[in-house]
């Protein structure tokens, strides 16, 4: 009787309707996937006067069907329907809502993306053509995302069935590796930085360490402000110090270097050491090691004296706590040294990165009202004090220490980019009151030409110095927001443009784009027109190793599938994926330190810079510690 109802794959193909329907459901993904979206002009001899037929004309221009690559893939994706039809099939499953709903927006973003990438413009908000060209390339790539999704839940649902099984017996040299998983992990992750460290000595500086130096040191025009957080310009300064004293500026520097590498090194081995400890299985926490010690990015910013280094590493070990502290509030054992590690690690990272504590906060305050009504009154007190002393060192320091507050026009960054891109589109259209409105807070004139759709700065570092007054910025904001009423498909393009690098799988930008921010961000650079006050400077014996290290990360970026870990969009939707695990099996305490890692995220959307990897670093740092959480709770179960 079981053999009756089992769905097998030659069942599959007893319907040659379905058969066609699955084979062009592949070549209809492939072709979304390859879709050109600069689209050649049509010469007058192929234009007709209908225009069904110049529309076919048109898309038969942006389509590269003869490349054997795209030949390949939709071969490949008709194969993954099959499979997945198949799996559909064999469980009786029905479609899954909410799979379905991430998948469109993930094609839609992606779409989105591509088209400000490519076009500067929503090619499919502009006509008929646009609308049902657009309609068809989200339904692609949407039906990809849902296949993905669909078997990525698969895969963690194996990995948590792996975590109780009992492994194979390990060979010799397995059980000496796994017995000491967390020093074997720190030797090969700090081994594998070593090369970036030494030839690089003292470290790799752009403009923001010279900042920081200059406001720790009250030189160069610099003075005492939390735009940089003012914590880490002191360790940094601090350590610059004992440089200038052993009468080597190269020295205090590379000290600085050596002491957080190894801090970040420590944080990372102990989330290996974690992995393991879970029961995951050896390719999960092993690859994790791998991950850390040879993509070339964390090498690179191992090399780095910017704060982002320590933020990162920082965060990582808070959300390692974060899944420590949910695996332990289910099992009902908590532990007082796992909140201290979670409070410091909160306290730390936010200090050295301001926009930290938009999750750190909002993920603590989640926890202390789940902790109340246990009434784990003295755990609660800890987490208090870990956003107590966060706010209460920046408010000791900005109001009795002298030091300045950072700009909140940061966080303006993309009404600003709006305002910008309607004055550049619509300039005939604005009226005088609303020009008015907009040159109190900005130099209305230079708008159009100062608008660069994927970096900010421009347009923010005049708002400063031109406003009039506090009142302007009220009925600057107030004029904004009537204007998104007129002029919708500017602002929706703005922020798109401003934004996609973080969601939409997009080429990388040149490596000067975003104010040399783009991409992975390798800095190779000691010296700046910042610099001009330090004798810091590389030595020639280490200019081979740099140029190799150089060119091995710029190879990486180019690699097939390894690229993916420069890819933001990569983390992005893979914590998404693992967010609808957790979601789809109503385990909604797993969802915390995701959510936290999604707050990381939507600040850097929000951020003056698109597709800045050194923004996106410490959600991209922080996702293979999610991991912690795919773990099945057997311990209740054996009590």
């Amino acid at each position: 009787m079981e053999m009756k109802n089992q769905c097998t794959v030659k069942q599959i193909f007893t319907s040659p309707m379905k058969t066609v329907l699955m084979g062009l459901g592949g070549i209809f993904i492939g072709t979304a996937c390859s879709f050109r979206y600069i689209l050649p002009d049509l010469i007058e001899d192929e234009t007709t006067q209908n225009s069904l037929a110049n529309a076919m004309i048109k898309l038969s221009k942006s389509l590269d069907g003869y490349q054997v690559e795209w030949i390949m893939l939709s071969l490949f994706f008709f194969a993954c329907i099959v499979i997945t039809s198949y799996e559909h099939r064999r469980k009786k499953e029905n479609i899954r809502p909410v799979l379905c709903l991430l998948s469109v927006v993930f094609g839609l973003l992606n779409v989105s993306g591509l088209a400000m990438y490519y076009l500067d413009s929503l090619f499919f908000l502009k006509d008929y053509y646009g609308v049902v060209v657009g309609s068809l390339l989200i339904i692609g790539w949407s039906n990809l995302f849902y296949m993905l999704g669909y078997w990525a839940d698969h895969l963690w649902e194996y990995i948590e069935e792996c975590a109780v099984r009992s492994d194979r017996p390990a060979r010799a040299f397995e059980k000496v590796l796994t017995r000491h998983i967390g020093l074997a992990a720190f030797c090969v992750i700090f081994l594998a930085w070593l090369p970036w460290i030494v030839t690089y000595y003292p470290a790799s500086m752009d403009w923001d360490v010279y900042r920081q130096l200059n406001s720790f040191l009250g030189i160069n025009g610099g003075f005492a402000s939390n735009h940089d957080p003012w914590f880490s310009s002191c360790v940094l300064g601090i350590f610059y110090k004992i440089g200038v004293r052993l009468h080597s500026e190269n020295i205090g520097v590379f000290l600085y270097v050596l002491t957080r590498d190894t801090i970040m090194a420590a944080i990372f081995s102990y989330l290996v050491y974690n992995l393991k400890k879970r029961n995951l299985p050896k390719g999960i926490y092993l690859s994790v090691m791998v991950f850390f010690a040879v993509t070339p990015v964390w090498g690179a910013y191992a090399k780095h004296a910017f704060k982002d280094t320590f933020g990162l590493a920082w965060f990582c070990l808070f959300i390692i706590m974060a899944a420590i502290l949910v695996l332990d509030i289910n099992k009902r054992r908590l532990e007082l040294k796992h909140f201290l590690l979670y409070s410091v690690a909160g306290v730390m990272a936010s200090l050295f990165r301001n926009n930290l504590i938009y999750a750190v906060a909002p993920l603590t305050i989640m926890f202390m009202v789940i902790l109340l009504r246990r009434a784990y009154w003295r755990y609660c007190l800890i987490l208090l004090g870990c956003l107590g002393i966060y706010f209460g060192y920046n408010h000791y320091i900005m109001n009795y220490g002298g030091v300045a507050a950072g700009s909140k026009v940061e966080a303006l960054s993309i009404p600003l980019q709006q305002t910008a891109r309607t004055v550049r589109d619509y300039s005939d259209k604005i009226s005088d009151k609303e020009k008015t409105v907009i040159d109190q807070v900005m130099e209305y004139d230079s708008l159009a030409e100062k608008y660069n759709p994927i970096l900010s700065d421009p347009i923010k570092d005049q708002i400063m110095g031109h406003i009039k007054d506090e009142s302007s910025k009220s009925e600057y904001l107030k004029t904004w927001l009537r204007m998104f009423a007129k002029y919708p498909k500017s602002y929706v393009e703005a922020a798109v443009a401003q934004s996609y690098g973080y969601y939409a799988f997009t080429p990388e930008f040149p490596y000067w784009a975003g104010n040399y921010n783009s991409g992975m961000t390798i800095f190779n650079w000691i010296r700046t027109a910042n610099g001009e006050n330090y004798t810091f400077h590389y030595h020639d014996w280490g200019q081979t190793g740099r140029e190799v290290l150089h060119a091995w990360a710029r190879l990486w970026d180019v690699l097939p599938v390894l690229n993916l870990t420069d890819h933001c969009a990569y983390y992005t939707w893979s914590i998404v994926l693992l967010g609808y695990f957790f979601l789809r099996r109503k385990r909604y305490l797993e969802l915390l330190p995701i959510m936290a890692v999604l707050l990381v995220i939507l600040s850097c959307i929000a951020s003056p810079v698109n597709d800045c990897f050194r923004y996106f670093a410490p959600a991209a740092v922080s996702s293979p510690a999610l991991m912690i959480l795919l773990r099945k709770n057997t311990e209740n179960q054996e009590e």
